[in-house]
């Protein structure tokens, strides 16, 4: 049953929060190029933000999609699959904040129709609220490196500076983004207007509580080989995909292994696919 532990090499995930101003389109852009360069691959570029990330196309190289704040959650996801079908190395989801608002919306909606204005109950629903964990999944599950913009609420806060003279400071608050959504995570930053950022949260002993200014190509780098430390995960992982959909029972059981899988454009897994769909349908299952 137990075995002994080993460390796996395993696709970063990283998130990037901060007011609006502090830099983390531009800081994102420039850490996804270092971890490209030395993948020698693509990055793709989730713009929910007006297709502001244009202004960058002349400085970096990468491919985009635009989404908003009213795309539903299934789009997000189909987005994030995609990137990784077509074998991009470094997502960029600019931001999630966006994806949250589109949820909140999906999730009221979801309440007038099916729970008399029920928010609560919507938030159970797995055409609703639900939707925030495939979406998650789907982040987590992706081939390729991810990092992911966070807005944060923010207030203005008058102080005085050396001179005697009053002026306002912007503070950076709570994520706008579900609680505790850092945990998610292997390095949550957050940033300020001076374009430090600090890791409040990570899986990495060697990162903790750092404090980087404009964070770049050579972070990224760093990441990287953080990340690549430890044995290949990629056979262990498809092996257990396999032996998952051998014994799904139901077709919708194995259209979820499927929706979540990293590997939906690998021969072998495919196959196994098939085969069960085909036992499931026939009643042999």
């Amino acid at each position: 049953m137990f075995k002994k532990a080993e460390r796996h090499q395993k696709k970063l995930k990283l998130a990037i929060a901060g007011p609006s101003g502090s830099g983390k389109t531009y800081s994102a852009l420039r850490i996804a190029t270092g971890i490209a360069s030395k993948l020698n691959g693509r990055i793709a570029f989730i713009d929910t933000e007006h297709s502001s990330s244009s202004i960058y196309a002349d400085t970096f190289d990468f491919d985009k999609i635009d989404l908003t704040d009213e795309t539903p959650i299934p789009e997000y996801i189909k987005a994030i699959k995609a990137a990784g079908a077509e074998g991009y190395k470094v997502l960029i989801i600019d931001s999630m904040s966006h994806a949250w608002d589109s949820l909140k919306g999906t999730v009221d909606m979801v309440a007038a129709a099916k729970y008399r204005g029920n928010n609560f109950a919507a938030w159970g629903d797995k055409n609703a609220g639900k939707l925030y964990g495939d979406f998650i999944r789907a982040i987590l599950a992706s081939p390729c490196h991810i990092i992911a913009c966070i807005r944060v609420k923010t207030l203005w806060e008058i102080t005085k500076d050396e001179n005697g003279k009053t002026k306002p400071i912007k503070i950076g608050l709570t994520p706008q983004q579900r609680a505790n959504i850092e945990y998610e995570f292997d390095i949550f930053m957050e940033g300020d207007l001076d374009h430090n950022f600090l890791v409040s949260n990570t899986r990495f002993s060697k990162f903790d509580q750092a404090i980087i200014n404009m964070p770049g190509e050579d972070f990224g780098i760093s990441l990287l080989q953080e990340v690549s430390n430890g044995k290949l995960v990629d056979d262990d992982v498809l092996k257990q995909e396999i032996a998952a959909v051998k014994e799904a029972k139901t077709i919708d059981e194995l259209m979820n292994i499927y929706e979540m899988s990293p590997f939906q454009n690998d021969e072998g897994f495919l196959k196994v696919m098939s085969e069960r769909k085909n036992e499931i349908l026939k009643g042999n299952g």
